[in-house]
């Protein structure tokens, strides 16, 4: 069993893993051989796939050997279905609110129970050491009620009134909360209240086991350490009179005002670069030769999607642009095309041309980053020129006196580049 002091400094983002990613598998077991025994993930990461990367890990590893932090709240798909049915038999009604209609959120505890089992089972653990309830704020979003704060904190004291009771069945462990409204504007309707929180959980037992808070932060948006809310504390120095601990996620994803910031750089294949025209030339070919076969008389570049790809693969310069680009709509297109999977016989075609498209992504955002690095190194905020931009930016955070960094390390060389802080 890991204890809390012995927690590594860095932990294992599982947001957008999957078990079906043999470079996922091989990146977590990486990461754990490297010293980080931290691994975070949630119910709703792609749809349980990231906690079943988690279980695959504990059939090689023992898992006393992990400190695994999941969330819960969120219902979409078969949990959505779930819910639905059990609001129909008058159950799990408070905690729960509407986002649309194919998406609820629920901190229920019959709602919590159910997902709380199905995370034991898929992680392969018999006890979660940390389980979080997953932006409970969606409760002031909700549009089949009218959001009070009272009504807030009382749903808080029921999951965590069965959370301790979780703990005392041996279930968890430690339990918390995941919030982008904890480091919010303290004059923002949806901020949560970390004093009220641990009002909630002191209520229910004289030591309680609510110990973990997990919140956005990074370089651009830090106000979880420079902004000073009750108790003429911040964030972060609250969370330390409380003793709770903190898990900073979304460490190198930063919204500015100019739009998303990526502080990391990659490794970019050279050779990919170069078979650029190649790779648009044999796509084009492939997508006229399958109009043809289907009698339509319109060519490649007619499609808006494909002429977009042809005049923009170099320029791409965000990873959400180009999963957007590539992943959603040059795939859609594909299906549509093909009616149904694309033939193996140009599968490497297509995957050529997505491959440069991340390759010119890649030297994009490492451009834009080092650039983000001088500025950074000239203002004091980071210290070594010699070290990577996400390197510095995640021992800039633990000096700053965040407990825990997650990050997102989905290739081997990502692992290598921050063992040095585990």
């Amino acid at each position: 069993m890991v204890e809390l002091s012995n927690i590594s400094k860095i932990g294992y983002g599982c947001y957008r893993t999957s078990v079906k990613d043999e470079n996922h598998l091989q990146s977590l077991s990486f990461a754990l051989q490297m010293g980080c025994n931290l691994i975070d993930t949630a119910s709703n990461y792609l749809q349980g796939e990231s906690e079943e990367l988690v279980g695959y890990l504990h059939k090689s590893v023992k898992p006393d050997q992990t400190f695994v932090v999941t969330k819960a709240g969120y219902a979409t798909n078969q949990d959505l279905a779930y819910l639905n049915s059990q609001l129909a038999q008058g159950k799990a009604v408070d905690g729960t609110c509407t986002l649309d209609a194919t998406f609820k959120h629920s901190i229920n505890p019959d709602y919590l129970r159910r997902q709380l089992e199905r995370s034991l089972h898929r992680v392969g653990k018999s006890q979660i050491d940390c389980f979080l309830l997953h932006n409970p704020e969606y409760y002031f979003k909700s549009i089949d009620k009218l959001p009070k704060a009272e009504n807030f904190y009382a749903n808080i004291t029921r999951a965590f009134e069965f959370l301790e009771d979780m703990v005392q069945a041996g279930k968890i462990r430690y339990y918390g909360i995941s919030s982008t409204a904890l480091p919010g504007n303290a004059a923002s309707p949806n901020k949560i209240d970390l004093y009220r929180l641990h009002s909630c959980a002191s209520q229910i037992a004289a030591a309680p086991h609510f110990r973990f808070i997990q919140f956005p932060f990074n370089i651009l948006e830090n106000t979880a350490t420079t902004e000073v809310h009750n108790h003429n504390r911040s964030l972060v120095a609250s969370a330390k009179a409380l003793e709770l601990l903190t898990l900073a996620n979304r460490p190198l994803n930063a919204n500015s005002p100019r739009g998303a910031v990526r502080l990391a750089t990659y490794p970019v294949d050279e050779a990919l670069l170069v078979r650029a025209d190649d790779a648009l030339a044999q796509a084009a070919h492939a997508i006229n030769r399958q109009l043809k076969r289907i009698g339509r008389e319109e060519q490649a570049t007619d499609y808006p999607i494909f002429e977009a790809i042809h005049q923009h693969l170099r320029s791409l310069t965000s990873f959400k642009l180009f999963d957007v680009v590539f992943l959603d709509r040059f795939l859609a297109f594909l299906d549509s095309l093909y009616e149904g999977p694309v033939p193996t016989s140009d599968v490497p075609i297509y995957r050529l041309l997505t491959d440069c498209g991340r390759e010119f992504t890649k030297l994009n955002v490492n451009t834009n980053s080092e650039q983000l690095k001088d500025a950074l190194l000239r203002t004091g905020q980071i210290s070594s020129p010699h070290r990577s931009l996400q390197s510095n930016v995640c021992q800039a955070y633990l000096d700053a006196g965040l407990d825990h960094v997650l990050v997102g390390m989905r290739s081997r060389e990502y692992v290598q580049e921050l063992k040095y802080l585990f």
